[in-house]
């Protein structure tokens, strides 16, 4: 039920992460979900360091 408009396809985690670098902007919430398999860790990794990983937020139960 979600418009296609609003979404878009990736075809790799490493793709996933420059994307959302360029989309995300100072506020943004983002819940990365997905399968180890396909690495979705780099998404986190890449976004990480580009911004400060000091001014991001943890999670509670979050290990940084």
């Amino acid at each position: 039920g979600f418009p296609c408009e609003k979404t878009k396809f990736v075809s790799s985690s490493a793709e996933a992460a420059r994307f959302l670098a360029d989309f995300l902007v100072p506020g943004d919430l983002l819940l990365v979900k997905g399968s180890r398999g396909v690495k979705m860790e780099r998404v986190i990794e890449a976004l990480l360091a580009r911004y400060d990983a000091a001014s991001v937020p943890a999670s509670p139960g979050a290990a940084h």
